[in-house]
C-alpha cells in the first residue's frame, strides 16, 4: 500500500508541475484535466482509508498530511489555469433561457411557476408547498431535469433526475434519490438536502444539513456552516480554503 501511494503521489506531482494544460488549451480541456487530478486524489484517499488500520498513527498522520498538501497544490494549480470562479452559473441567463420555451417571453422574477414541460420541471417563487413525482405525468419514468428558483419553506421530493439546478432558496427540504448527472446549488440557506448524484457543486450557501452520496469529490465555494451528515467517499474540495489544515466552512458528522 505504501509503495503504491508513493508512486501515485509521484505521478500526481509530475502531472501538476510538468504536464498541466498549456495556454492554448480550451477551458473544457483544462476543466477535464483538473477533474482527472481530483479523481487521482480520491483514489489515493480510498487506498489510505482501506488500509489505515494497518498503519502506525504517525504514518497515518504523515500520509494524511501529504494528501492535504496535494489538495492545496491542486487548488493553487486550478487558480493558475482556471482563474475565473469555477462551476459558476448565472441565474439571469440560465433560468430565463429555460423559461422562454414555456412563455415565449422573459418571466418576471416574482412570477410563481410550477410546470412540467419537455421532461423538465420548473419550480419558481413558491412558498410552503410540497412537490413530488405525483405532480407531473411521467409515464415512461425517464429522469427529468429540475430547475429551482426562489423557493421558501418548500418540500421537494423527486426520485429520479438527470440534472438539478437550485438557486436562491431558503428553509427548504430537498430529496433526490438518484441524480444521474450533476447537482448544482447556489445561494441556498437554512435548508436540508438528501441526494445521490454523480457530481455536486455548492456555491455561496450557508447553514445547510446535507446527506450526500456522490461519485466524485464534492466542491464548495463561498460557503459556511455546512454540515455533511455522512462521510464522503471522496475528499471534499473547498475552493475558498487553500490552507493545509481542514476547512472551517464545513463539518462532517456521522
Amino acid at each position: 500500500m505504501e509503495e503504491e501511494l508513493v508512486l501515485l503521489r509521484k505521478e500526481f506531482l509530475q502531472r501538476i508541475y510538468h504536464d498541466k494544460p498549456g495556454a492554448d488549451a480550451t477551458r473544457e480541456e483544462k476543466a477535464k484535466w483538473f477533474e482527472s487530478r481530483s479523481e487521482e486524489v480520491s483514489k489515493m484517499t480510498n487506498i489510505l482509508n482501506e488500509d489505515k488500520e494497518q498503519l502506525a498513527p504517525y504514518d497515518r498522520m504523515k500520509y494524511m498530511d501529504q494528501l492535504s498538501d496535494l489538495i492545496v497544490r491542486l487548488h493553487e494549480t486550478r487558480s493558475e489555469i482556471l482563474p475565473r470562479p469555477p462551476f459558476r452559473f448565472h441565474r439571469s441567463n440560465h433560468v430565463q433561457q429555460q423559461t422562454k420555451s414555456i412563455t415565449g417571453k422573459q418571466i418576471r422574477e416574482d412570477t410563481k411557476l410550477k410546470r412540467f414541460e419537455n421532461e423538465t420541471l420548473f419550480l419558481s417563487n413558491l412558498s410552503n408547498e410540497t412537490v413530488d413525482g405525483n405532480f407531473f405525468d411521467n409515464q415512461e419514468q425517464r429522469p427529468i431535469k429540475l430547475i429551482v428558483q426562489g423557493l421558501r419553506g418548500c418540500n421537494v421530493h423527486i426520485p429520479s433526475c438527470s440534472t438539478v439546478h437550485i438557486n436562491e432558496s431558503n428553509d427548504c427540504t430537498f430529496h433526490f434519490r438518484n441524480i444521474q448527472g450533476s447537482l448544482h446549488i447556489s445561494q441556498l440557506i437554512n435548508s436540508r438536502l438528501y441526494a445521490s448524484s454523480h457530481q455536486f457543486r455548492l456555491h455561496e450557501s450557508n447553514h445547510l444539513s446535507i446527506e450526500l452520496h456522490c461519485q466524485t469529490s464534492p466542491v464548495l465555494e463561498g460557503c459556511n456552516n455546512i454540515i455533511f451528515k455522512n462521510p464522503s467517499a471522496h475528499p471534499i474540495l473547498d475552493f475558498s480554503w487553500a490552507r493545509p489544515e481542514p476547512s472551517p466552512n464545513y463539518q462532517i458528522r456521522s
